[in-house]
């Protein structure tokens, strides 16, 4: 027995697609869901059907041809959603955006490669959101991100350079009266 009931996790049914639907037809679907610019014939997919689609789906970037793409669209997904910077082509894709991105949510920097996770870029990301430092690739430009928001803070910071590695200083400081009570209950 065929099953004929359409797929409700599907924004729609696939196989109602007619090859002979008109671009206004398609332009209803993808004014429904922007992912739906997927399943739009190459020849159909101009400027105003990809600005369409983008209203509401930030991921209908990976979908539109990069001869309709300009920095200006990217820049306006990214402050639409911080997220989109995944899905933002390596010939738009820069430093300016990552910072916005990571501005607008700290969080971005897990879409961020480690080559544009600049200490500004961590700085930026952390600012915005503490929980950003998970995913930070260098802990050593964690650390030095760290250092520098509190110096700007005016606060004193616990983190400390010594021997090519950062240390934390509240546990050194614990460390180091935990060994002097240690040897002075000895010497008595």
């Amino acid at each position: 027995m065929i099953n004929t009931r359409p797929n409700r996790n599907a924004s729609w049914d696939i196989a109602q697609v007619n090859s002979t639907w008109s671009y206004a037809q398609w332009l209803k679907k993808v004014a429904e869901n922007g992912i739906n610019l997927q399943h739009v014939p190459r020849h159909f997919r101009d400027q105003r059907m990809c600005i369409t689609a983008l209203e509401n789906a930030s991921i209908a970037l990976k979908f539109i041809p990069i001869n309709l793409l300009t920095y200006q669209i990217c820049h306006n997904e990214v402050l639409k959603n911080p997220f989109a910077i995944s899905y933002i082509p390596n010939q738009y894709y820069n430093l300016e955006l990552v910072k916005l991105a990571c501005q607008l949510n700290g969080k971005a920097l897990r879409l961020v490669p480690e080559n544009y996770q600049t200490l500004e870029v961590v700085k930026i990301a952390l600012k915005s959101n503490k929980l950003a430092s998970e995913y930070v690739l260098d802990t050593n430009k964690l650390n030095q991100a760290r250092i520098e928001i509190m110096n700007s803070n005016g606060q004193v910071s616990p983190y400390a350079y010594n021997r090519g590695g950062w240390v934390d200083n509240k546990k050194s400081f614990q460390s180091s009266k935990t060994n002097f009570l240690r040897k002075r209950k000895l010497s008595q």
